[in-house]
């Protein structure tokens, strides 16, 4: 058998014919029993000084003249010809151990080209080795396998092939490039997901969930699970982006399932809620209309709708308008289509618009610095009145203008049934009916005797003698004084009587006093 060729660190079997040993390679050569060194150009080397071809030389490393003298301490290292190429030394690892360059054993120069050519010279050649590596075209895409008994060519991916048969024989699989499916299809199990290479987009799904045919699906965590469908899904029919929430995927699908739905008319449905952080009117809010005409937004402290834009603000309904606390039980405004608008206090109704007007329960207060209530009438034959009622609802006393007898705008109050009590006009009032005053009757003093007036007397205050004392005058124009002191303080009657032109004036305390004296009796009995 041929001896072991050492070319800087690696080893061949087979002569050293042909073989060019770079520059200061040391090689046996198997053919002569020579070391030699190669030179870089001498084909097997060149042989050292005191080599020989019959082994009559040195018969150990040691033995040779220009080696060291020991192996000691000199474990791992390369022979080497010193730079003088006097004689040989010890060096250390110069990186052939740690890192081989890398090279082909296409790339060697002057490598045999038969199998005799390094040294095997039994019975098996070239002839012997599997005709199958012989083939000058075998199929594109196949590997040389041994299956037991021979080689042969088989495909790549399954059957044995000398490769994976499965990604899941890598536990770290790692592409080194672009992965080009040729045409074909990635499966995965169930058919669950597809990669359809010949679909007319990017990425295109075709998977079968919810009973469907549906085109990307990307599922799922926990029970939500996310796709787009290509066909009718749910009962709408509509081809959709959706997120559904069922445990179920292959179940069957209602709108109760999705969680988030955008149809291909661009429809969104939500089940759940859409939240949005605290916001103003430039950031944070639900915008609607092409210029966000309508916001709604929390700033942090207040809930808030606004119209921004140049039209109203609505709110409709159907049905009633209602605003409420948020328990909805408590009502605060509320709008009854077709009816009534009630407003309430602590969930009790206070005001409400009724068919003829309004309705106000409890008190209605007016208060400003010139506070007041107007009542305006449409149409002045009729009488517009403040009406009071009793709690069974029957009318009780109004309060009236009148505008279809007496004097036009005379206020009237008048007492349950209608009937009128007390008249205010511009000249003054008219009672009729009894007048019960508790306490006194405060009158001012008048000019003169009042005019006379059928079916009326008159009570009035009037001056005499810069004192305001009070007068009668009936129906005919007689005045009589009711409070009887003149101007010394003496009781006095007097009367005018207007048949007989007569003015009476009686000092009726000094007609008394004569008269006492006269009789001897009292009649004046002071207190």
């Amino acid at each position: 058998m041929p001896s072991t060729i050492l070319i800087k660190g690696h080893t061949f079997s087979g002569p050293a014919t042909g073989l060019v040993p770079s520059d200061g390679t040391l090689i046996v050569d198997p053919d002569t029993n020579e070391l030699k060194v190669g030179d870089g150009s001498t084909p097997g080397g060149v042989a050292l000084a005191g080599g020989g071809g019959g082994g009559g030389g040195a018969t150990t490393f040691l033995a040779l003249t220009d080696t060291p003298a020991e192996f000691s301490g000199l474990g791992s290292r390369f022979v080497k010809v010193n730079a003088g190429a006097t004689a040989l030394e010890f060096v250390a690892d110069p990186g052939y151990l740690t890192s081989v360059p890398a090279q082909s054993f296409a790339s060697l120069t002057g490598k045999p080209t038969t199998i005799a050519g390094y040294g095997i010279t039994d019975s098996y050649t070239n002839a012997d080795v599997d005709t199958h590596l012989n083939q000058s075209n075998p199929t594109s895409g196949y590997v040389l396998s041994w299956n037991g008994s021979d080689y042969a060519w088989v495909a790549q991916s399954g059957g044995g092939g000398g490769g994976l048969n499965n990604v899941v024989e890598d536990t770290t699989p790692e592409l080194g490039g672009d992965l080009d499916t040729n045409g074909k299809d990635i499966l995965l199990l169930n058919n669950r997901i597809k990669y359809n290479s010949a679909g007319g987009s990017m990425l295109d799904f075709t998977v079968t969930q919810y009973s469907v045919g549906n085109n990307t699906v990307l599922s799922s965590v926990g029970s939500i699970n996310l796709f787009l469908d290509s066909a009718s899904a749910d009962v709408s029919g509509d081809t959709a982006f959706r997120i559904f929430d069922t445990t179920d995927p292959d179940g069957a699908v209602t709108e109760a399932n999705n969680i988030f739905k955008i149809a291909d008319t661009g429809d969104v449905s939500i089940k759940g809620k859409l939240q949005f952080p605290d916001g103003g009117a430039s950031s944070n809010y639900a915008g609607f209309g092409n210029a966000d005409d309508l916001k709604i937004f929390h700033n942090g402290n207040h809930s808030i709708v606004r119209e921004t834009g140049t039209g109203n603000l609505y709110l409709q309904s159907n049905d009633n308008v209602i605003l409420s606390k948020d328990s909805d039980t408590e009502l605060m405004v509320k709008g009854i289509a077709d009816g009534a608008v009630e407003l309430y206090h602590d969930n009790v109704k206070k005001f409400e618009t009724t068919a003829n007007g309004v309705s106000i329960v409890d008190d209605a207060h007016v208060e400003g610095a010139t506070p007041y209530i107007t009542i305006r009438r449409t149409d002045n034959a009729n009488v517009p009145l403040i009406r009071f009622q009793g709690s069974a609802g029957a009318n009780g006393a109004t309060i009236g203008m009148d505008g279809t007898g007496g004097t036009v705008n005379d206020l009237i109050i008048s007492a349950y049934g209608n009937v009128e009590r007390i008249r205010t006009g511009v000249a003054g009032s008219q009672i009729t009916g009894d007048l019960a005053v508790t306490g006194s009757i405060k009158m001012a003093v008048q000019a003169g005797d009042p005019s006379t007036e059928a079916n009326y007397a008159h009570v009035y205050v009037k001056d005499d003698a810069s004192s305001a004392e009070v007068f009668v005058q009936d129906e005919a124009g007689n005045v009589t004084k009711l409070s009887p002191h003149n101007q010394l303080g003496n009781w006095e009657y007097y009367s005018r009587n207007v048949k007989t032109g007569k003015v009476v004036r009686i000092d009726m305390e000094e007609m008394i006093k004569d008269i006492e004296q006269l009789t001897g009796k009292k009649y004046i009995k002071e207190e």
